[in-house]
């Protein structure tokens, strides 16, 4: 019998022949749509009881391009896992047709929505925008392009926006040429959103497609046509590469200027003068979607780096610098780089045409000595100017942690401008030699590629000469940009805080290691350093509350079993200098990491951000405890404010991603903890934060495996690991749940309770009660013997941890009563009303002791409850609607009819003072 030809035109054949080829897996319902490439088909998938889209490629393209081909371009998507990529889920050849199979989106595509509304709200499309520009952030940083963003691969679903189609543009394009892709009909309406690179066939082609196409789908968007159309396909081709779209601006005049400038960059003809990179994009997005709709003053478009021209070739411009930059500088509270508080310190509007603040980048300065020893004392240097630059109200200073690794940098001025963010670059070298010490800087002004400044210093090698040097190039730094430093002059000073060079070299390094801790970082060197500063100086205040503050984090990170060292180092820098910034931030160190005294702490820090507003430690630290106390509209905007001034730093991303966590709104956080991977994906934080959000927050088991598995164990540390069992848990493999809890290291002694009450856990799930209540007994001792060590509470939870977990344990062992007064010990030692992240913890552990009593109306009631309270970032079995619908522990009650109510109610999901998304 003869084969059935797939290219048979008829529809009725087409369709019933694709229902046979494909019926042990799918019964084909009927047609969703039809396309350029493809049709689309409702399908029930037999396999797994659920709805799915089915897209075959047109016969005359299946027969061009062969299944091979296909199937090895379409693989690359299904290597894609990101929550704003539809996923794939199967792909192959059946009797001539070639398909792939994608879940099925309950919504409509960008394209129904346009045709339907026609040009958007600003926020509306922003956020759309932003979750594209996301997914694509993702997919460019796996190397991957999609070569067709448009509308009709825009899915809505709810609030967000999936992309579809990645790889398939690849394999036809390559398989058939532009050609046919123009001419016979096929991917209708593509030319509309083809870059030029695409539409003169170059092999070339590069993620800066993509933004292209992101500019066309966005002037769209906004305006309700694309920037060019015509009769033909090659009429519409032509356009893109010989003509210039006529301004957004001028057809919609209420498209703010950031996003009106960030449209026409990326619709550049030359693909060097578009966006260097589609998370360039995401601030300016996220700052747009707010509900206000990111209206920003005219007057806040920022000044644009260039490199300075002592070591580096001077480039074009971008000019949608000048729309990132806007936004770095000036955003909407809680995206990328905001205003300074309510004070914003521009006050600046369009009809005053007042100067935004002015914004500067210490470069790392160049060791013109060779040896490590000159280093140190370069970066000295280069640390005392720019720590003199923050005390200038009116600058914008970029913190030192960002600017470390422009060291020795090949990367371009467009490239750093726009990653920092700054008008303005200062650059410098540092040259010691015997008893003279050479200096020379240059300050340029980005937005005219000319030098606004520089000079040279020879002076004796004295710490009074060198802080004289220093100061003068504060003052006319801040000259030359004209900041107003009338009132600040007195804030710069020449004086030098020790005559002894080596005990400054030692300071320094200690500020070095102590800017560079991670997360609960153990690192006794930090304190080393600052003891060998003391040790040579014993008059050096600054060195005394750098101890101070190394000494206070030793207490917070258990180095440290009591606070006397850091308040003996703290009352020397007291008594040297009581009213410093640098006493006043170690005072706000020691309130917070070793009293956990909340209130006195913030009152520190705000009066360090008021006296140097540029210091990123205070203002994280004010967005650090506004979190604790519930405020988190303002940590949102504290870290806002942190991730500017410190844009590459891993940290403030990773802060605010918790933050997200916190009020439950999981999807920011994905976004977030995902920009973070981009700038640092092999960071231990940013992999453990991705995966217990994608997990705990989303639900999204498959996306949290397949990131755990292209991350390497070195990545995932020990959350990563309790990540993996929790997983596995959740999908019912509880020996491995059991594996990886053990493979989880040990470094306290909660770590191992933890780990014998997973098991336990897991022995529960498994119908073994005696095995449960063993894993408790264990558990039981391990608590009970660190209880007794621990007579002392703790600011940060932990000894109510130990009566939480020791409570679970009892519980397993069926000694109710025991277990939950044990639960309601740890509530009273932790209340809301002085840490609302800490005090959800021990609420969801007494939660866990009832149910595991069978105590299950008390359990719901405190379900309902916590559902509206922060999330902790951590415990054992968090409560979200996650747990509820995977966790076994919820069994029980699963269909109790609150449990099922509370799951269908966003509202009830609403923490008290989490800002609108």
């Amino acid at each position: 019998m003869a084969r059935p030809d797939p290219r048979d035109s008829d529809p009725a054949p087409l369709f019933t022949r694709l229902s046979s080829a494909v019926s042990d897996r799918y019964r084909i319902e009927r047609e969703l749509g039809a396309g350029g490439m493809a049709t689309v088909y409702l399908a029930a998938d037999l396999r797994h009881r659920r709805n799915v889209a089915v897209k075959v490629l047109r016969p005359e393209l299946a027969a061009t391009l062969g299944p091979d081909r296909f199937l090895r371009e379409i693989e690359v998507a299904a290597n894609l896992q990101h929550p704003h990529i539809l996923p794939l889920f199967d792909s192959g050849e059946a009797d001539g047709f070639l398909y792939y199979v994608m879940p099925y989106v309950d919504g409509e595509s960008l394209r129904e929505r346009l045709a339907r509304s026609g040009e958007l709200s600003v926020p509306d499309a922003a956020k759309i925008l932003r979750d594209v520009v996301d997914a694509l952030a993702y997919a460019h940083h796996q190397g991957v392009v999609h070569r067709d963003i448009k509308p009709d691969n825009v899915l809505l679903s709810g609030r967000h926006a999936l992309v579809t189609d990645f790889g398939v543009a690849k394999a036809v394009s390559e398989a058939t040429g532009r050609q046919s892709l123009t001419t016979a009909g096929v991917a209708l309406g593509t030319p509309m959103y083809m870059a030029p690179e695409q539409a003169v066939a170059d092999p070339h082609v590069d993620f800066r497609a993509d933004l292209y196409a992101v500019g066309t789908m966005a002037y769209e968007m906004l305006t309700g046509a694309p920037p060019f159309t015509g009769a033909s396909a090659q009429a519409i081709l032509a356009a893109q590469v010989t003509e210039t779209p006529k301004p957004i601006s001028s057809v919609r005049q209420t498209v703010p200027a950031p996003l009106a400038l960030a449209v026409m960059q990326c619709l550049e003809k030359r693909p060097a003068d578009r966006p260097h990179s589609a998370e360039s994009l995401l601030p300016t997005l996220e700052s747009l979607s707010a509900p206000s709709g990111g209206v920003t003053p005219a007057s806040t478009t920022p000044h644009r780096a260039v490199q300075p021209a002592m070591s580096r070739v001077a480039g074009k411009i971008p000019r949608w610098a000048l729309a990132l930059g806007a936004v770095v500088i000036l955003a909407g509270a809680g995206y990328g780089a905001l205003r300074v508080a309510r004070g914003d310190r521009a006050n600046a509007t369009a009809s005053t045409g007042a100067n935004v603040a002015k914004s500067v980048a210490v470069l790392p300065f160049d060791n013109l000595g060779g040896d490590s020893a000159n280093r140190t004392f370069t970066d000295g240097v280069h640390d005392e100017i720019l720590t003199d630059l923050t005390r200038v109200a009116a600058l914008q200073v970029t913190s030192r942690t960002s600017v470390e690794e422009y060291r020795d940098t090949k990367k371009s001025v467009q490239q750093i401008g726009a990653e920092l963010g700054v008008g303005t670059l200062l650059e410098g070298q540092v040259q010691r030699a015997g008893n003279q010490v050479h200096v020379s800087v240059q300050l340029v002004d980005a937005a005219r590629d000319r030098q606004l400044w520089a000079n040279s210093y020879d002076r004796a090698l004295t710490t009074e000469n060198v802080f004289a040097i220093q100061g003068d190039i504060a003052r006319r730094v801040a000259e030359a940009l004209r900041a107003n430093i009338l009132k600040d002059a007195s804030a710069i000073t020449d004086s030098a805080p020790t005559i002894d060079l080596e005990a400054l070299n030692w300071y320094h390094r200690g500020k070095e290691l102590f800017d560079n801790r991670g997360p609960a970082a153990v690192d006794s060197r930090i304190a080393a350093a600052f003891q060998k500063a003391v040790e040579l100086d014993s008059t050096f205040a600054e060195a005394w509350a750098g101890l101070a503050a190394a000494r206070s984090w030793e207490v917070r990170t258990g180095i440290a079993g009591d606070t006397v060292p850091a308040r003996r180092a703290l009352d020397r820098a007291v008594m040297l200098a009581p009213s410093s910034a640098e006493t006043e931030l170690a005072l706000a160190y020691y309130a917070y990491y070793a009293k956990g005294d909340y209130d006195e702490a913030l009152t520190h820090f705000r009066a360090v951000a008021a006296a140097r507003p540029s210091n990123v430690d205070a203002i994280a630290g004010i967005g650090l405890i506004a979190q604790r106390q519930g405020r988190f509209s303002e940590a949102l905007q504290a870290e806002g404010r942190a991730i500017a001034l410190d844009p590459r730093n891993v940290g403030w991303l990773v802060a605010r991603c918790q933050t997200y966590y916190t009020i439950r709104q999981f999807d920011r956080s994905v976004t977030t903890c995902r920009r973070a991977y981009i700038l640092d994906p092999t960071g231990t934080p940013t992999v453990e934060n991705l995966t217990r959000t994608l997990l705990a927050g989303l639900g999204d088991t498959a996306a949290a495996r397949a990131f755990l598995d292209s991350a390497s164990s070195q990545q995932q540390g020990p959350d990563g690991m309790s990540m993996r069992s929790l997983l596995s848990r959740w999908t019912g493999d509880y020996a491995t749940s059991d594996t990886w809890s053990d493979s989880a290291p040990k470094a306290i002694a909660l770590d191992s309770i933890v780990n014998a009450l997973v098991h336990g856990l897991n022995s529960r799930a498994r119908g073994d009660a005696r095995a449960a209540a063993r894993y408790g007994a264990v558990a039981e001792r391990i608590a009970r013997a660190e209880l007794t060590r621990s007579s002392s509470g703790s600011a940060f939870g932990h000894l109510a941890d130990l009566h939480s977990t020791l409570g679970v344990a009892l519980a397993l062992q069926g000694r109710g009563e025991e277990a939950v007064a044990e639960g309601e010990r740890a509530l009273a030692l932790n209340p809301a009303s002085r840490d609302v992240i800490e005090a959800p913890r021990s609420r969801e552990f007494l939660i866990e002791i009832q149910l595991l009593l069978g105590e299950n109306e008390q359990a719901i009631r405190g379900i309902v409850e916590q559902a509206s309270r922060p999330a902790p970032f951590g415990g054992m079995i968090p409560i979200t609607r996650a747990s509820l619908r995977m966790d076994p522990l919820f069994t029980p009650i699963r269909n109790a009819p609150r449990i099922e109510s509370l799951l269908r109610d966003d509202a009830a999901w609403v923490v008290k003072d989490a800002p609108d998304e």
